[in-house]
């Protein structure tokens, strides 16, 4: 938690920049918690006004917006209490990612390595120190907590056990959380099945109970995925793309260029 901490102490004093300004510093639709369902009904740019700068219908990120909206009922006007709060994010999050590290390898040294990597990155300088970065904190937050929900893991004996019912429909609740938070959290199954096939040799071999357990957990996915975008539906309504919204470059070339951009940051 220090290592996630301290680097980002400086950003404390930091003003409200870039889309903080619209976002959160002059968007009105924060400034009441009664109005906070109405953010689940509109898409992420409803309402803010940014002069000169490129905005897109087609984003969606309500459980964002309703956490700036919990901020500013603490922090009004005041970056200071926005900035604090990314910051808090970012060392959950590295905690979490010290917990999905001590199930993916056998040494606790190595996954505390991994995870204080992880606190440090530079990469994470825009997520953390800009406000609006609160949206990729969270659906980190979830995806990674859902991710550990949704795989098997290895009881203290050496056991393998495969997800029960209540931690597949829970793994599922965080998943829908994480693409509320940020559209490209959509991924979670698609890693779930990678970790599974990786690890196929691992599993019980009684293949009916393998099989059951796998439909529940996909099933309680696919539920997920239709409630957000039976949401999202509802809520943006100019054509884009059905998960991510990009202006002025092609997907592709969002994809490769944002890492390297994340790092010059």
């Amino acid at each position: 938690m220090l290592l996630a901490i301290v680097p980002y102490l400086n950003t404390l004093d930091n003003d409200f920049v870039l889309d903080d300004v619209p976002i959160v510093q002059q968007n009105s639709r924060i400034r009441r918690l009664e109005d906070a369902g109405a953010l689940f009904t509109t898409d992420y740019w409803h309402g803010a006004v940014a002069p000169g700068v490129a905005t897109d219908p087609g984003l969606y990120r309500p459980l964002t917006m309703a956490s700036f909206a919990l901020n500013y009922q603490v922090s009004r006007q005041s970056p200071r209490g926005y900035h604090a709060a990314n910051i808090a994010i970012h060392a959950g999050v590295s905690l979490v990612v010290f917990h999905v590290a001590t199930m993916l390898v056998a040494s606790p040294v190595a996954a505390l390595g991994a995870a204080a990597v992880f606190a440090v990155h530079p990469m994470h300088t825009d997520a953390v120190s800009g406000i609006v970065g609160r949206a990729e904190l969270l659906a980190t937050l979830f995806f990674l907590l859902a991710f550990a929900l949704s795989v098997p893991r290895r009881s203290t004996e050496g056991v393998i056990e495969l997800p029960t019912l209540l931690r597949s429909a829970a793994a599922a609740a965080l998943y829908l959380l994480a693409v509320l938070a940020k559209e490209s959290a959509a991924t979670l199954p698609l890693v779930v099945l990678l970790y599974d096939w990786l690890h196929r040799h691992e599993l019980p071999a009684d293949r009916p109970r393998v099989i059951r357990a796998g439909v529940i957990r996909y099933g309680f996915l696919g539920i997920a995925a239709a409630i957000y975008l039976g949401l999202r539906a509802q809520a943006v309504t100019q054509s884009a793309a059905p998960w991510i919204g990009f202006i002025g470059v092609s997907t592709v070339d969002r994809f490769l260029i944002t890492p390297i951009a994340r790092q010059i940051a």
